[in-house]
C-alpha cells in the first residue's frame, strides 16, 4: 500500500477526490487530510506518506512553500498539484520543485487521478531501486579507506612480503608512509564489554568514532594510518617526517609522549575508556611491518607494568621479562596476612605491606595474578574476621570489590593496597584501643565489686560516654554491665560460701549486695541453687 494525504481548504474537493476511486483496491491507503500548508506539514513529518495531493493555493502556507519545505526534510514524498486554469504558471514551478503531476479541479474523472497516481508510484520506485543500487554498489565496491586496511592486513598475515609489491600498492593507495622509520603503535580499550553488548548497530557507531578521534589526533603528529584489528583493539602504522629527527642513540621517538597523553586523555573524556598502548621498535622497510606489529602485540602484554598513557617499548621488553613474579612468595604474603589479621595485629600486617610492596616494584605480576592477589586478600578478610569487623573494613564508602574492578596498571594496584591498608590500620587500631578499654573498664569492676559501683560512674572514671561505654562493653564482653558486675560478685560469693563458714548475709555484704534476699534471688538464677544448698553440696 502507498501512503496518501490530501491537502486542499474545500472540503468538498477533499470528499470528491476521496469517493472518485477504490483507493485500496488500486493499492493506495490514504492516511491524513489537512485544509492549509501548515497542518499539511506536521502531518506529512509525522506520518511520511509517500504521495501527497496538494492545491497551489492555500491559507497559512500555500502548495508551492509546503513542497519546497517537504524537499529539504530529504523525503521520498511525491507530489500531484491540484490547480486551475489560470494556475499554471504556479504548476510550471511545482513542476519545477519536483511535483510529478498535476491534476486541473473542474476535470478531476477517476482515470485521470489513476494514472498521476501511477506516475508518482514509478517515481518513487525508480528512486527506491536506485538507491538500491547505490546501496548494493557501496557494498562490493570498497572505498580508499578500506583498499588501504586491507593491504596493511594482508601484511600483517604475511600474504603480502613483496617489497616491490608492498611499494606499488602504497604508491597505488595514497599510502604516504616513508620507509626508513616505521612504526606500529597497538592501542587496546578497556572496560568496554558493556558496549559490546548492545546492538551491533551501536557497537559500530562506538568503533567508528572511537577510530576518527584515534585518526585524527595520531594525523597531527604522524603520517599514519589506523584500523581496527579487533573488537577493542586498534593498530596504527606510522612514520616520522623527515624533520623529526630520531635520536637514534637514546631510541627517542619525538612527540609521541604528547601522542599517548592526548590519546589517554581524549578517550577518557570523548568515551570513558581507558587505553592500553603498546610501540615497536622501528623499521626501515614495509614488509618488516608485520614484525613491528608482532613487537607492538608482544610489548602489550606488559601494559599493566605501565601507569596510565604510558605505552610499552618493545624495545624495553628485556627489563620486564628478567622479572619474575613468585607465586612462592606471594603465598608466604597471604599466610603472614592471615595470621596476622586473626591476631589483629596491625603492626605485623603493616610490616607484611611494606615488604609486599617492595617486591612489586622490582617483579613483574600479570593482570591475573593482580586480581587473585587482591580477591584472595579479600577473601581473608570476611573469613577470618567477624562480619561486623569485616563489614567496617570493607565499607560501602570503601568498596574494596568496586576499586578491584578499575585496577589497570601496577599504579592503581599499589593505589589500592595503600588504600586497604590505611582502612585497616583505621579499624585495627581502633579495635586495640577499644579491646584496651573494655580491659580496664572489667579490671575496674573486678577491684570494686564490693562497693556500690554504676556504669555511669566507671564511663566517668574511664573518660567516655555512658552510651558509648554501654554499647562497647556489650559487644566486646557479650554481657551487659549489670550482667558482668552480677557475675563477679556471684563468683566471688561461691569462693565464700565454699571457702568460708560466714553467714549467708554476711557473704551478700562482703560482694556488694545491702539485701541478702536480693542476693538470694540473684545467686539462684545464675547457679540454680539457693546460697545454702550451693554451700551444702560444695562446702569442703
Amino acid at each position: 500500500m502507498f501512503k496518501v494525504i490530501l491537502i486542499d481548504d474545500e472540503v468538498l474537493v477533499r470528499v470528491g477526490l476521496k469517493s472518485l476511486i477504490n483507493w485500496e483496491k488500486h493499492g493506495y491507503q490514504i492516511i491524513a487530510e489537512a485544509s492549509n500548508g501548515q497542518d499539511a506539514l506536521t502531518k506529512i513529518k509525522a506520518q511520511k506518506p509517500d504521495i501527497v495531493i496538494i492545491d497551489i493555493k492555500m491559507p497559512v502556507k500555500d502548495g508551492l512553500e509546503l513542497i519546497e519545505e517537504v524537499n529539504k526534510l530529504q523525503l521520498q514524498t511525491k507530489f500531484i498539484v491540484l490547480s486551475s486554469y489560470d494556475d499554471f504558471k504556479l504548476v510550471k514551478q511545482a513542476l519545477q520543485l519536483g511535483a510529478v503531476d498535476y491534476l486541473l479541479k473542474l476535470e478531476l474523472e477517476s482515470e485521470q487521478l489513476l494514472n498521476c497516481l501511477n506516475t508518482a508510484r514509478k517515481a518513487i520506485k525508480k528512486q527506491q531501486k536506485s538507491e538500491r543500487e547505490i546501496d548494493h554498489s557501496r557494498l562490493h565496491f570498497p572505498s580508499l579507506l578500506e583498499l588501504r586496511t586491507s593491504t596493511f592486513k594482508k601484511i600483517i598475515n604475511k600474504q603480502l612480503v613483496n617489497q616491490n609489491e608492498i611499494k606499488r600498492l602504497f604508491k597505488k593507495l595514497e599510502i604516504d608512509l616513508v620507509e626508513s622509520r616505521l612504526y606500529c603503535l597497538v592501542i587496546r580499550l578497556k572496560n568496554i564489554d558493556q558496549v559490546q553488548n548492545n546492538d551491533s548497530q551501536g557497537e559500530q557507531l562506538f568503533e567508528s568514532s572511537v577510530l576518527n578521534i584515534v585518526r585524527e589526533i595520531v594525523s597531527d603528529f604522524y603520517p599514519a594510518h589506523v584500523f581496527s584489528y579487533n573488537w577493542g583493539e586498534i593498530i596504527c602504522f606510522f612514520s616520522l617526517e623527515p624533520d623529526q629527527l630520531l635520536n637514534q642513540q637514546e631510541e627517542v621517538i619525538p612527540n609521541f609522549k604528547n601522542l599517548t597523553v592526548r590519546l589517554t586523555k581524549m578517550m577518557g573524556e570523548y568515551f570513558d575508556v581507558e587505553i592500553e598502548l603498546a610501540v615497536s621498535n622501528s623499521k626501515n622497510k614495509f614488509f618488516e611491518l608485520s614484525t613491528a606489529f608482532q613487537e607492538a602485540v608482544q610489548a602489550l602484554q606488559y601494559s599493566f607494568q605501565c601507569p596510565a598513557g604510558q605505552a610499552v617499548y618493545y624495545k624495553d621488553l628485556a627489563k620486564y621479562k628478567t622479572r619474575s613474579t613468585s607465586k612462592a612468595d606471594l603465598k608466604i604474603f597471604i599466610d603472614r596476612f592471615a595470621a596476622g589479621l586473626e591476631k589483629l595485629n596491625y603492626s605485623d600486617l603493616k610490616d607484611n605491606f611494606k615488604q609486599l610492596t617492595k617486591k612489586l616494584k622490582t617483579e613483574n605480576i600479570s593482570a591475573r595474578e593482580c586480581y587473585s592477589l587482591c580477591f584472595e586478600i579479600l577473601f581473608i578478610i570476611r573469613t577470618k574476621l567477624s562480619g561486623r569487623l569485616a563489614d567496617k573494613i570493607l565499607t560501602k564508602q570503601a568498596n574494596f570489590y568496586q576499586q578491584l574492578l578499575r585496577i589497570n596498571n601496577i599504579a592503581d594496584l599499589f593505589n589500592w593496597l595503600n588504600s586497604l591498608d590505611q582502612q585497616l590500620q583505621q579499624v585495627l587500631i581502633e579495635q586495640e584501643d577499644n579491646n584496651h578499654l573494655v580491659t580496664k573498664a572489667k579490671n575496674y569492676i573486678k577491684q570494686n565489686y564490693k562497693k556500690e559501683i554504676t556504669l555511669d560512674q566507671l564511663a566517668e572514671k574511664l573518660n567516655v560516654s555512658y552510651g558509648y561505654l554501654s554499647v562497647l562493653f556489650k559487644e566486646k564482653v557479650g554481657l551487659s554491665f549489670s550482667e558482668y558486675l552480677n557475675e563477679v560478685k556471684i563468683t566471688a560469693a561461691k569462693q565464700m560460701l565454699t571457702e568460708s563458714d560466714c553467714k549467708i548475709y554476711t557473704v551478700a555484704y562482703e560482694v556488694g549486695y545491702n539485701n541478702p534476699y536480693y542476693f538470694s534471688r540473684v545467686f539462684k538464677q545464675k547457679t540454680g541453687l539457693t546460697p545454702r544448698q550451693y554451700r551444702k553440696r560444695y562446702y569442703c
